[in-house]
């Protein structure tokens, strides 16, 4: 069983009967189409590749393929040199370039590399992004490109293995050629590069995603925002609770002064001691007017204004009225002997609505 193997090599094989191979088709000019497409003003790549007999196969073939893009982008390739040179030369680029690497086995110098530790040097010193063709070099320093997925290549070829071992024979599993996937992106080297998520083909994967602030302490940040809230629920609810405390006690003490001043007062001095005590009513309970009636002795439907204190400008308030025309309902619940209270007409009972023209005649809004 042939695996790992690119389906251009596979015509220089002898397969027989026996045999099944797990093909590949890698495709570097779809990166570089992809390059040409997140980076459009780009007009020089870089290959960076080694010089063994299977690179210089490759070198060729990749040569190859990127013939359709030379009339758009001029392309370097650094396979001729020594891998310490590479470095150099992927540090000094000139503005608009990128960087593609499709594997570095040997140098030219004839000196072996791990393609890992390679892909982190060049990524150390380089001054443009660098693209690569297969999925295991996203996240050692790529931007990323139309990756091949080993893993996926990986598990067709032991499903093929598997059922030769269970006696199928070799020559009769023909297993489709892995193809590049989707284009990948690492969300770091994206933002290192400055390359916009919105130029990125539709379908596009984007790994390594930083999660925000709010991603990665969300759960802290509500739970401070409801302890704020409840914190500050608590503050008002204890300051309203103040606000009506002090009035209700500034209430009483009012009523109890108002009280004891009426004790022994002479005759002469109540009608002032009354007028006295509506402006300090007013005051304390933010009133604009506050009047006192008296019934008519010769008109008993009739009320006679004795005593005004008026806090702001109004219409005029008459010496008599009379209550069965303003005020018919007020006037049923009075000789009822029922006490009228309310705080606005909107919560005054249903039937003073038949009072509602004189309360609105006389700019009464609440508090009656």
């Amino acid at each position: 069983m042939l695996f790992a193997v690119d389906q251009r090599l596979y015509s220089r094989t002898n397969l027989t009967a026996k045999d099944t191979a797990a093909l590949s088709v890698s495709e570097p000019g779809t990166t570089v189409e992809l390059i040409l497409q997140v980076l459009p003003e780009t007009t020089n790549v870089v290959v960076v590749m080694g010089n063994s007999v299977h690179e210089r196969f490759w070198s060729a073939e990749i040569r190859r393929e990127l013939q359709p893009f030379t009339n758009r982008v001029s392309f370097v390739w650094l396979d001729q040199l020594p891998f310490s040179e590479m470095l150099k030369q992927s540090a000094a680029l000139p503005p608009r370039s990128a960087i593609l690497f499709p594997l570095l086995i040997i140098d030219a110098a004839g000196v072996p590399h791990l393609e890992e530790q390679a892909m982190l040097k060049l990524h150390e010193v380089a001054n443009a992004p660098i693209f690569g063709i297969w999925v295991n070099q996203l996240g050692q320093g790529i931007v990323g490109g139309r990756l091949m997925d080993i893993e996926e290549y990986s598990r067709k070829a032991a499903t093929a293995a598997a059922r030769i071992l269970h006696g199928e024979n070799p020559g009769s599993i023909q297993l489709p050629p892995q193809r590049v996937g989707p284009p990948e992106f690492d969300w770091r080297e994206l933002r290192r590069w400055g390359i916009s998520e919105a130029r990125l083909p539709p379908g596009s994967v984007v790994r390594f995603r930083q999660p925000g602030i709010w991603e990665r302490y969300w759960w802290l940040i509500c739970g401070g925002v409801l302890f704020a809230a409840a914190e500050a629920a608590l503050i008002i609810g204890l300051l309203v609770n103040r606000t009506k405390r002090r009035r209700g006690e500034a209430v009483a003490t009012l009523i109890a002064d108002l009280s004891s001043r009426f004790i022994n007062l002479p005759a002469d001095k109540v009608d002032l001691e009354i007028e006295a005590a509506q402006r300090r009513i007013c005051e304390c309970l933010g009133l604009d007017l506050s009047s006192l009636w008296q019934w008519s002795v010769d008109h008993p439907e009739d009320l006679v204004l004795t005593h005004v204190c008026r806090r702001v400008d109004g219409p005029p308030i008459p010496e008599r009225m009379s209550a069965r025309e303003y005020f018919p309902w007020c006037l049923q619940e009075v000789r009822a002997k029922r006490r009228v209270a309310f705080t606005s007409l909107e919560d005054a009972p249903q039937g003073a609505a038949r009072g509602w023209g004189g309360f609105c005649h006389f700019d009464v809004k609440d508090k009656l």
